[in-house]
């Protein structure tokens, strides 16, 4: 856990290759995300935020995955 002798920062996923990762966590402050989520990762508490993001990097269309307590979830690459 973070504070613990064994924490280290987070990393980038190697495994997501080239595909965006966004965090969305409206509990939590981003201060408390990054001992957890890689900085290099976009984080939102709000959502009418993020959807904006997307609007604006994606303004034709695009494919999102939605994974509720993302900590439990496991991806797979299609």
């Amino acid at each position: 856990s973070p504070g613990g002798r064994l924490y280290r920062k987070p990393l980038r996923k190697r495994w997501l290759g080239r595909k965006k990762l966004i965090y969305y966590a409206p509990s939590v402050t981003e201060t408390e995300a990054r001992k957890l989520v890689w900085e290099g990762y976009p984080f939102y508490r709000n959502w009418d935020e993020l959807l904006g993001e997307l609007k604006k990097s994606y303004p034709d269309s695009c494919k999102v995955a939605v994974f509720p307590s993302s900590s439990i979830q496991l991806g797979e690459s299609v």
